[in-house]
């Protein structure tokens, strides 16, 4: 084999030792690698989202919500 060529070249995929691959193995392989990288790029998203509503939208960030609050914010009166 010289550095020209490719592993994967022809009608089907081979393996690194040369042998070929099968269809079925190729697509069993390569579902489960796809949906390995979809999940772990959904748990990604799912942790980075959580921590930007923490940091952005969590508890210490909401504004009081009391009557008295809502009444000033209503009449537009403001308590010194």
């Amino acid at each position: 084999m010289t550095g020209t060529e490719s592993l994967c070249s022809g009608s089907a995929a081979r393996k690194l030792d040369g042998t070929r691959l099968g269809p079925d193995n190729m697509n069993r392989s390569g579902r489960l690698h796809l949906w390995q990288d979809i999940a772990l790029a959904l748990a990604a998203k799912l942790v980075l989202l959580t921590c930007l509503y923490a940091a952005f939208f969590g508890p210490s960030h909401r504004p009081p919500a009391d009557a008295a609050a809502v009444s000033a914010r209503l009449l537009d009166i403001h308590h010194r």
